[in-house]
């Protein structure tokens, strides 16, 4: 494994935020599904710029 991935911190993120407006809300279950996965695909995102950014600098 080369180190921390991305798609990793979003989810995480994605959960944490997702509680917290869930908990505003009223819907928590639902809000930190939408928000692993909004995280996700942002982490996802994320990978794919640094690896085209490491092919153009190469």
């Amino acid at each position: 494994m080369e180190g921390r991935s991305a798609i990793w911190g979003g989810a995480t993120l994605g959960v944490i935020i997702g509680i917290i407006v869930g908990i505003l809300t009223g819907d928590i279950i639902g809000a930190a599904i939408k928000g692993v996965i909004i995280g996700a695909v942002l982490g996802i995102l994320a990978e794919i710029l640094g690896k085209l950014g490491d092919k153009l600098r190469k």
